[in-house]
């Protein structure tokens, strides 16, 4: 599965994972968004509060 993550800033990223690994990514065990830059592909970090949307691709 693809995700498109679209960032504040207007940067998009396209992903190569499941959606529950996102969200298990970018989100805390209480189910907020996490405020911390996190590894989401090899030498690329974001930090999920600043993720403005993301959308499943087919």
């Amino acid at each position: 599965m693809r995700i498109k993550v679209v960032m504040n800033s207007g940067k998009e990223y396209v992903l190569q994972m499941e959606k529950d690994d996102f969200q298990t990514i970018v989100m805390t065990q209480d189910e907020s968004v996490r405020d911390e830059l996190i590894e989401i592909h090899p030498s690329l970090y974001i930090n999920p509060s600043h993720i403005s949307s993301y959308e499943i691709l087919e």
